[in-house]
This record gives C-alpha cells, sequence and structure tokens, in this order.
C-alpha cells in the first residue's frame, strides 16, 4: 500500500479515480456475523483507503450477495464508498471464501492502473498445472509490513516525530464502520458525518 500511494503520489498516472479492494478468508471466526465483517474485516480497507488516496469517505452502501451455503450470516457483501474527492472505493468481502487468504486492490488512476495481489510462495509446475499456495490467514501476508510498521513507532519515540496512525485515524474507521453497519440494516447510503478534527491532530 506504501508504494501503492508512492506511486499515485508521483503524478506519472493521474489522479485516483476508483479503488477495488478484495478481502477474502479461508473462514471466518465461529463469532463473526455481519456486523463483524463490517467492523472487524472491512475496516482494514475504511484504513487503506483514506491512506492511498489521502482522502475522506464521505457515504457508504452495503450490498448483500447471495449467501455462501458454508457461511453462518451475509456473505459475500459489496461495500461502496465515495470520497469526499469524488473517488468510489469498492470492498468485496467474502469471509467464508475456503480457498485461503487472498487480499487485493486495484488503483484506477486517469493513465494507468496500480495493482497487487497476494504474496506468492513458491510456484510449483507439474502435470500441466502452475500452483502456489495461499496463507491461511494475514500473518504471512503482512509479516514484513507490521515489522516495518513496529521499527517506524519505535524510531518515532527517539525522533519525537509521529509515525503511523493516530487516535484520531481509530476514531474516523469507527465512523465509518458505524455508517457501514446502518447501511447493512437499511439496505440505503448512510452519509458518513464527521465530528471536528482536534487540532492535536
Amino acid at each position: 500500500y506504501t508504494e501503492m500511494k508512492g506511486l499515485l503520489e508521483s503524478g506519472r498516472y493521474g489522479e485516483a479515480l476508483a479503488f477495488h479492494c478484495i478481502h477474502r478468508n479461508a473462514t471466518a471466526p465461529s463469532h463473526f456475523d455481519s456486523v463483524a465483517a463490517i467492523v472487524n474485516s472491512c475496516v482494514d480497507e475504511v484504513d487503506i483507503s483514506r491512506f492511498v488516496l489521502s482522502a475522506e469517505l464521505s457515504s457508504v452502501r452495503v450490498f448483500k450477495a447471495k449467501r455462501s451455503q458454508l457461511a453462518r450470516f451475509d456473505d459475500p457483501m459489496l461495500v461502496v464508498f465515495e470520497t469526499d474527492k469524488g473517488q468510489l472505493v469498492d470492498v468485496e468481502l467474502f469471509l467464508n471464501a475456503q480457498y485461503g487468504y487472498d487480499v487485493k486492490g486495484e488503483l484506477i488512476c486517469e493513465t494507468g492502473a496500480i495493482s497487487f495481489g497476494p504474496t506468492l510462495n513458491t510456484e510449483v509446475r507439474s502435470a500441466g498445472v502452475t500452483a502456489t499456495s495461499l496463507a491461511a490467514d494475514w500473518r504471512p501476508r503482512f509479516a514484513a509490513a507490521y515489522r516495518i510498521q513496529n521499527q517506524a513507532w519505535i524510531d518515532s519515540i527517539s525522533t519525537g516525530k509521529p509515525a503511523g496512525s493516530s487516535a484520531w485515524d481509530g476514531f474516523v474507521a469507527t465512523t465509518v464502520t458505524d455508517a457501514g453497519v446502518k447501511s447493512l440494516k437499511t439496505g440505503e447510503t448512510v452519509a458518513i458525518a464527521y465530528e471536528k478534527r482536534p487540532g492535536l491532530y
């Protein structure tokens, strides 16, 4: 995501117009329901889209797809946001996809597209098939990113310059997912209303 943001900010591909996100898990935890899918899974893409696009999310609508027979709640779902810059962000949530953890993103810009898929493990070619394995959960996919993030936080202590997300970012993510839950329950597009951002941030 940091590389994607850097490529966007380089200006080589024009402005970002839309952001497609895919968030699939092999299986959802037993305590998950439709609300948890929004506040515990889709919240990742809330943070990511704000970071990559340098924009705030202004509205949200949740669409329920035909429910998988292997799911205990509304799964999959499509969550569509609009940003304060007029961009669309769509998030496919499929938390009982069975085949593994699969997170992907594609940023649609004026003169190009910037995308990434899951980290590829060793590739095997045999019997006319090319295959690679997917992780069972998020840990292998983001292990290096978490190490970099944690080191940046440690470095920020010695320099006195904050790094990474703030408490305000957490508040915004909660505000957005609350609106997402309202849309989940009503089926309507919900405007996202924020409190005034404190000067501290």
